[in-house]
C-alpha cells in the first residue's frame, strides 16, 4: 500500500454476512430484470422508464461495492483465501446480469432485439430529456449503436473476458457456422456450400482437383 494512502473495507461493506447480503440482493434484482425488458415499448410512460433506469443504476452500484471491496483486500493480500472464494460468485452473477440487462440497453439504443423493435428516435427525446443526469450518455448510446454486436456475441465477448479461451472457440463456432463457401472445381459449375462439414468432403476428397479448390 503507497504511503499515506489507507481504507477502511468496513466502510463499504461491514463484514462477510453483508456481502453475501448484497449477493442476495443482486440475484433477486436480476430476476426482475426480464419483466422490465418485457414492459419495454415505444411509449412507455417517463415515470416507468425512469424506474427501470434508476433500478439498473442501482443495480450496478451494488456491483461497484462488491467489486471494489473485493479488488481491495486482493490490493493488501494477492494470496487471500477470500478473494478466492469471493470472485467467482462476483464473475458468475456479473455474466448472468449481464445477459438480463443487455437486451434492455440494446432496446434503448435502438436495436431490434428478440423480435422487439427497438426504440424509435422521437419517443427516446421523449424519455431521454426527463433524465437530466443520463440524457448525454443515453443519447451517446444511440449514437454508437451502430458498433454494438449482437447479443448473442456479446454474451460471448463477456465470457470471454472471465473464461478465457474457451469461449474464444465458442465464438469462432458460432461465427462459423454464418459462413458460407464458394467452391469453383476446374471444368465443373462453381457451387456454394453452407457450412464446414460439408467443405470439409472436398477437403478430403480422394479427387485431387477438389481437394485442391476446397
Amino acid at each position: 500500500m503507497a504511503e499515506g494512502v489507507a481504507w477502511k473495507l468496513s466502510d463499504i461493506i461491514k463484514n462477510e454476512k453483508e456481502f453475501y447480503k448484497i449477493i442476495k440482493e443482486i440475484e433477486k434484482d436480476s430476476a426482475k430484470l426480464d419483466k422490465q425488458f418485457e414492459s419495454l415499448t415505444p411509449n412507455i410512460s417517463v415515470k416507468d422508464f425512469k424506474k427501470i433506469i434508476q433500478f439498473n443504476e442501482e443495480l450496478g452500484e451494488k456491483f461497484s461495492r462488491l467489486g471494489t471491496y473485493v479488488a481491495l483486500i486482493g490490493a493488501t493480500n494477492t494470496k487471500s483465501q477470500q478473494v478466492m472464494k469471493y470472485q467467482p460468485l462476483l464473475d458468475k452473477l456479473g455474466v448472468e446480469v449481464g445477459d438480463k440487462e443487455r437486451p434492455i440497453f440494446h432496446w434503448i439504443q435502438g436495436l431490434e432485439v428478440r423480435g422487439k423493435k427497438g426504440l424509435d428516435e422521437k419517443n427516446a427525446k421523449r424519455l431521454f430529456k426527463e433524465l437530466k443526469d443520463h440524457e448525454y450518455n443515453l443519447h451517446d448510446g444511440r449514437k454508437k449503436a451502430k458498433h454494438t454486436l449482437q447479443e448473442d456475441t456479446e454474451k460471448i465477448i463477456h465470457r470471454k473476458d472471465i473464461n478465457g479461451t474457451e469461449a474464444l472457440t465458442e465464438l469462432y463456432s458460432k461465427i462459423a457456422t454464418n459462413f458460407t463457401y464458394n467452391l469453383k472445381i476446374p471444368g465443373k459449375k462453381e457451387i456454394v456450400l453452407d457450412n464446414q462439414e460439408k467443405l470439409k468432403k472436398y477437403v478430403y476428397s480422394k479427387e485431387k482437383a477438389e481437394r485442391k479448390a476446397a
